[in-house]
Parts: structure tokens; sequence; C-alpha cells
């Protein structure tokens, strides 16, 4: 969402710091599916009518609680975490908004330009598993000189796992010129 903010409505931001997002423009040749160590069968699969739904509610949410947990840090997504967790993808209509993200991922955004046109700074874990290796790439391109970070030793939950090094990144961002 952040992605077609900076992209389709520019004038609405003066910058943005995006945490392991694929420039949307990526997908057009760093095909997830492509890269075999990637898991990309959710994108595909949440874009189905009703059945996401519940496939994850089902089990006490068993398959996103796996998931989070195997494509973490060790301990980052520990039992009282995944319980918070739990407790909101409970919440009526949690769920369904969270999977039509990827439902809305499906719309082109042709008028959109490749190149943002206010300063953008990505910040991305290198053991990311959802993403392969060349949408980082790509992005890093696409965001231009500067506007790329590379953390390594952090997965797709870097937020969680460096807090304070993410919230450094993006204080010094929005304080630079």
């Amino acid at each position: 969402m952040a992605w077609r903010l900076v992209l389709l409505r520019p004038d609405r931001v003066r910058k943005a710091v995006i945490f392991n997002a694929g420039h949307p423009f990526v997908w057009r040749r760093a095909r997830p599916a492509d890269d075999v160590e990637t898991i990309s069968w959710f994108r595909s699969f949440f874009r189905l009518p009703w059945l996401p739904e519940l496939v994850v509610r089902s089990g006490d949410w068993w398959l996103l609680s796996r998931n989070l947990r195997a494509t973490s840090r060790p301990g980052t997504f520990d039992d009282e975490t995944l319980d918070i967790y739990k407790a909101a993808w409970s919440r009526e209509n949690a769920i369904s908004t969270m999977i039509h993200v990827y439902r809305a991922t499906i719309v082109e955004v042709p008028e959109a330009q490749g190149e943002p046109t206010v300063p953008v700074r990505v910040v991305w874990g290198e053991d990311d598993a959802f993403f392969p290796p060349a949408a980082a790439e790509l992005t890093a391109e696409l965001a231009g000189p500067g506007g790329f970070t590379l953390i390594p030793d952090t997965t797709h939950w870097i937020l969680l796992e460096e807090p304070d090094l993410t919230s450094r990144e993006m204080i010094e961002f929005f304080r630079s010129p």
C-alpha cells in the first residue's frame, strides 16, 4: 500500500520508509515462483475467494502461527506474541482485510511511474523468505541511490527482530534534508 501511495499520490507524501516490500514493478521480472528458496504459494492461495479465510482460522491459526515462526529468527514469535496476533486476527473482518491486500495486488497500476518522485528508503531483511533476492535487487535499482538498505541476518520480520535499528533508519531518513 505504501508503494501505491508513493507512486500514485506523491502529492500526499513527503518521504516514505518501506520495510520488506518490493516495488510493484519488480514482479514483472522477479517472480517469486521462479526462486525455489522463496515461499510464494501463499500469494496465489490468498487470491482465492473465501477458502483462505477458512483455512487460516483452522487449528487455532496453526498455519499462520507456524509460518511466522518458520520465517523469523528463533524467539521472535514466542507464545505470548502469537497470542496477541491470534487475538488481532480473530477480530471481525481482520483476516479478510489482511488477505484482501494480496487480492488487490493483481490490479495493475499502469498510470504509476516506475521510479518514485519523492524520497523513499526501503529497508530489507537479507534473509526474507517471502521475496526472491532478485526482487530486492530490482527494488534497490528503482529506489535510487541511497534509497535501499539491506540488513544482514534479518528476515521479513525485521521490525520485530531489530526494533532499535529500524527506528534509527526511520529517524535518520526523516530528519535528512
